[in-house]
């Protein structure tokens, strides 16, 4: 079984606020589970949540792929939400 982490240890693995765990609890974008008045959550599903939406780029320049393969480079900021 994977290791089940705790909504303090998700949002110190994800560099947030225990609130926006729970935003994200409530809008259905983490699945988790819910023991006694407990919430664990799959490590590799706060994984693919994050793989999913969110990118990490270098301040300045950026690496992204266009659709022919085509690395173009771009500025953005530090973390930017994928949709």
């Amino acid at each position: 079984m994977s290791q089940l982490l705790t909504k303090t240890e998700v949002a110190a693995y994800a560099q947030c606020t225990t609130r926006c765990i729970d935003n994200w609890m409530k809008l259905g974008y983490l699945p988790y589970f819910k023991i006694g008045r407990t919430v664990r959550f799959k490590v590799g599903d706060v994984d693919a949540y994050l793989t999913e939406h969110f990118r990490v780029e270098r301040r300045g320049r950026s690496k992204q792929f266009g659709p022919s393969g085509i690395t173009t480079h771009t500025r953005k900021s530090s973390i930017q939400a994928v949709d």
